[in-house]
């Protein structure tokens, strides 16, 4: 089994802005596993919030290979995943890789491996940045066909963009607010801009510290209420769950496939609506987490359609706005750009 590392900047076609700052790309780390003639790949991203670093994401994944046989099965390897416990980004990038290896190995698809075979067609949804209403038909021109738009919330205009979004697209709105609301008064009224019965969603309308507002909202029964930064893994279900409608799922924040599958589960044993997101992924990753898209109600993996220099090729989506999964053997997502791999320990 051999290893190598890529650190790569992942640039967005437009910069990207939602409340608490605009970015015009997302820090990003490949890794390859070779084993006889196939390769497994995996990828970890790195926005500002989550605490780690394309740094430290390469020291962690360097001194897990060090530590690995030189003979080691990719099977075995598997199962020292926990050695990577306190860097999410890092385990995900491992385990993405040698899953992906493994199902080419045995010859059959990633949802088959996680053993998601749930038939539901969840709702898409693609996402719109904070902006202005000047170049909103513009910016809606540029999205591709989904179930739903995503529309990040926290700028000075939120009323009106959301009133002019009425009059010129007719998809559903799922609202994102990433923690910058301040009262459920401010939800109701962004509701009333949006109308309210246009509103599929609101994710993280509070600081994760908010709690009793969220308990508040939720009394109300304005819309369904998902968490994503309080939820950050399976470990915080217990707790958020009772006021909640769902919750977001993201590969970054809970470390792999493996407990994004497992936190599908817990999830719905809680009562809790599903929705698999990403950081901005590739479509390496973003195919690798649709792989349990049949298990969601929701699924936000736009990151391939809002970058400008994707290296991999995989998910798709048809003129309705339905995924469309790519077929054969592990993630199913091909490497189409120049990815400069180094091997690590060399």
């Amino acid at each position: 089994m051999r290893a190598l590392i890529a650190s790569y900047r992942l640039r967005f076609r437009r910069p990207f802005a939602i409340a608490h700052g605009t970015r015009d790309g997302t820090d990003s780390v490949f890794i390859r596993i070779d084993h006889n003639d196939l390769s497994g790949y995996g990828e970890a991203t790195i926005p500002p919030y989550l605490g780690s670093t394309a740094r430290s994401v390469v020291e962690d994944l360097t001194a897990w290979v060090g530590r690995a046989q030189r003979d080691e099965d990719p099977a075995m390897a598997i199962a020292r995943l926990e050695e990577l416990n306190g860097n999410t980004p890092a385990r995900n990038a491992l385990s993405m890789a040698l899953i992906d290896l493994q199902c080419k190995r045995s010859y059959i698809p990633v949802y088959q491996y996680l053993k998601s075979y749930e038939t539901g067609l969840p709702i898409t949804l693609v996402t719109l940045g904070i902006g202005s209403t000047e170049d909103l038909h513009e910016r809606i021109a540029e999205l591709p066909s989904s179930g739903a738009l995503k529309i990040k919330l926290g700028g000075e205009r939120d009323d009106a963009v959301l009133r002019m979004l009425a009059n010129i697209d007719a998809r559903p709105l799922f609202l994102d607010a990433n923690r910058s609301l301040r009262s459920v008064g401010q939800v109701v009224q962004l509701l009333e801009a949006a109308g309210p019965s246009n509103v599929i969603g609101l994710e993280q309308p509070f600081p994760e510290q908010e709690f009793a507002k969220f308990a508040e909202l939720k009394s109300l029964g304005l819309v369904p209420v998902y968490g994503d930064e309080s939820v950050q893994d399976i470990t915080d279900l217990a707790r958020w769950a009772e006021v909640l409608d769902g919750v977001n799922i993201k590969l970054m924040k809970c470390g792999g496939l493996d407990r994004a599958r497992d936190m599908v589960a817990a999830s719905r044993s809680a009562g809790l609506s599903v929705m698999l997101g990403s950081m901005s992924e590739s479509s390496l990753g973003c195919t690798a987490m649709a792989h349990l898209a049949s298990a969601a109600d929701v699924v936000d993996l736009d990151g391939p359609w809002l970058l400008e220099n994707d290296p991999f090729k995989g998910l798709g989506m048809d003129a309705a706005g339905r995924m469309i999964l790519p077929g054969g053997s592990g993630i199913g997502a091909d490497l189409i750009g120049d990815l400069a791999f180094e091997m690590i320990g060399a």
